[in-house]
């Protein structure tokens, strides 16, 4: 004689009623699975706004170099896990004195990569130009320098001459 399995109409309750139960705890992990991770970004963006980490103010004075301080909030976005579609959002609040005039003053490009290259190009003074263009001329190699870090010199240079 063979033995077949047979589920009562109890037993095959009992089990749906458990598979049940275990889906609804994997939705419940998922759910608060992906709650932490949107908990994680808005903190690490409530960092960033606080100012815990503060990033240095861009007045637009000639001492201030644009690009250096685009490219360190950038670093700064970064760290802190800001998505590019919000940095434009955020970058206002970084501005201060002739910035925040000219900030409020016109309209601006929405594009968060438009926007900063419009910033560049309204605060790079021609004394930081000239002085961008005779780094550039007269950088050499020292003597002691490796060819990478003389590489890597020029090639900022010329990213900052080119802006």
């Amino acid at each position: 004689m063979v033995h077949t399995r047979n589920t009562t109409d109890q037993q095959a309750q009992a089990n749906y009623q458990a598979y049940q139960q275990t889906l609804v705890a994997h939705r419940e992990r998922k759910r608060h699975q992906k709650e932490a991770e949107e908990m994680t970004t808005n903190l690490t963006n409530q960092i960033l706004l606080k100012g815990i980490q503060p990033a240095e103010q861009f007045t637009g004075r000639d001492d201030q170099d644009p690009i250096a301080w685009v490219q360190g909030i950038n670093e700064l976005f970064v760290a802190t896990g800001v998505k590019k579609e919000d940095r434009r959002k955020l970058l206002p609040m970084y501005f201060s004195d002739d910035v925040k005039k000219w900030y409020r003053n016109s309209e601006h490009e929405e594009d968060y990569d438009a926007f900063t290259l419009e910033l560049i190009r309204s605060f790079t003074s021609s004394t930081q130009r000239l002085n961008i263009s005779s780094k550039l001329i007269n950088r050499r190699q020292g003597v002691n320098e490796s060819v990478q870090s003389y590489y890597y010199d020029i090639l900022q240079l010329c990213k900052r001459f080119n802006h």
